[in-house]
């Protein structure tokens, strides 16, 4: 044989060899790849599921914060109306209004000495 047969035999050796080597790095990143993307998607679950019950928490308390702001100002309101109403803060457990003398809210004095509008 010559040298230039020598030459592409040993050239040929080679391609074939690179070829098997280039096929099993091709597999091993498939195969790596495929296990980052099933890590990935096992991790994006996971934080679905913690945000969703963080969620669910964050809008139940916010709930309850709202609706006991709500209970506090209709109480609040409740009160002014009664205060507007000439009743004291204590006449809801009396049961009723306080009497307002003669003539009743209307017809009263305020300090200044002035008949009320009304």
């Amino acid at each position: 044989m010559g040298v230039l047969t020598d030459d592409m035999t040993r050239l040929r050796n080679e391609v074939t060899a690179m070829r098997s080597e280039r096929q099993a790095l091709l597999r091993e990143l498939q195969r790596n790849t495929a296990d980052l993307m099933d890590g990935f998607r096992k991790a994006r679950c996971k934080m679905a599921e913690e945000t969703r019950a963080e969620l669910e928490k964050a809008v139940k308390d916010l709930q309850e914060t709202v609706g006991g702001l709500r209970k506090e100002f209709a109480a609040d309101i409740q009160g002014a109306r009664r205060a507007w109403a000439g009743q004291g803060p204590s006449s809801r457990a009396s049961g009723g209004r306080r009497s307002q003398g003669k003539g009743g809210a209307r017809g009263a004095k305020s300090k200044s000495g002035t008949k009320a509008k009304g």
